[in-house]
């Protein structure tokens, strides 16, 4: 979780890394609101595809 976090911030990309002892295991929150659009929806998704691809997390 902490890599692909660091690699989508790297990207301006900005979602929540949560660890221990928050939580058991690490975790990336993603936050949407009213503000973001399409488009804002898609480059993060296809950013967080290309990230755990490149990390070999899936």
């Amino acid at each position: 979780a902490e890599r692909i976090y660091r690699r989508l911030y790297n990207q301006k990309l900005f979602v929540s890394y949560l660890r221990y002892p928050t939580v058991q295991n690490p975790t990336l929150r993603i936050s949407l609101s009213y503000f973001h659009d399409k488009d804002d929806i898609d480059t993060l998704f296809k950013a967080m595809i290309d990230t755990m691809k490149e990390v070999k997390y899936v």
